[in-house]
């Protein structure tokens, strides 16, 4: 991503899919596409240009997902309170997380993303008492933070050492220094972000989250129907509206597009959009 936020921006939006559902989970892939969940619709999808969306993995409630170098999926699974691995074809074959994590339950898991190293980090969204955990290549599982409000989208920096949470209820970003993979040193208030003028807590809740190559987070702002940027020292950039008012989760696509998903309420309708940035 190269949009350079002291000019204006031009955006321009496209209607990638609209179904019964509400999405969640865009990850881009090499060749344009873009796979994505519908939660209570029950599938997995994929849509590439020319060929449109077709399901490509069935079962349960699937909301936050990342996928390996070989196209392995780990899915969250918010119905059955598991991490559910599929191979490439889209066949189960067995869960990473089932009911508990590092000797806690696990209520509602939202979103995943994997390290370098083939561990991943997961989130588990519970009002007050929300948990963030890791679970290693060889099993090894810990509590990376604990007693969030809501702890939702998650992002890794670049060289790793450092954790970026979405704190729903509490607006925010959070900030988690690693002294390697799943030890935390601490955590720390990283950015607090726009409030809703209805002054409601649901209409303003960040979600999913991506990372450019400058560091720069970019947070789904559920209720708010839009992109929030924030810089690497914590300040916010910008503000991106995404035509979704409940915009769910981004991934970055390419050098100046990014992938949006939400939709107009839960558990329906929804939308997968494209937005394409522009200085004039």
């Amino acid at each position: 991503m190269a949009i350079d936020f002291t000019q204006q921006i031009t955006v321009r939006r496209e209607v990638l899919f609209e179904g019964a559902f509400y999405t969640e989970g865009p990850i881009c892939d090499d060749e344009g596409g873009v796979y994505f969940t519908d939660l209570t619709g029950g599938a997995i999808w994929y849509w590439h240009e020319g060929s449109g969306a077709s399901r490509c993995v069935e079962g349960g409630w699937p909301n936050g997902q990342a996928r390996d170098a070989k196209g392995n999926w780990l899915v969250c699974d918010s119905k059955t309170r598991q991490l559910r691995r599929y191979d490439a074809k889209g066949n189960f074959t067995g869960n990473a997380i089932d009911g508990h994590c590092a000797g806690k339950p696990v209520t509602t898991p939202n979103d995943v993303i994997t390290d370098s190293r083939g561990g991943f980090y997961f989130t588990d969204s519970v009002r007050h008492r929300g948990y963030v955990f890791y679970q290693s290549n060889t099993g090894e599982e810990r509590i990376v933070a604990e007693g969030l409000d809501y702890p939702n989208g998650l992002v890794l920096s670049a060289d790793e050492q450092h954790l970026f949470v979405a704190e729903s209820y509490a607006n925010r970003l959070i900030r988690i220094s690693l002294h390697g993979p799943g030890d935390a040193k601490g955590w720390d208030a990283f950015c607090e972000l726009p409030y809703h003028t209805s002054g409601l807590p649901q209409a303003n809740l960040p979600d999913g989250l991506a990372i450019d190559r400058s560091g720069q987070v970019w947070v789904a702002h559920y209720g708010m129907g839009a992109l929030q940027v924030v810089d690497n020292q914590g300040s916010l950039r910008a503000s991106i509206p995404t035509g979704i008012p409940l915009t769910s989760n981004v991934c970055l696509l390419g050098r100046d597009s990014l992938i949006v998903t939400g939709g107009d309420a839960e558990p329906g309708p929804g939308k997968v959009v494209k937005l394409t940035l522009e200085n004039k």
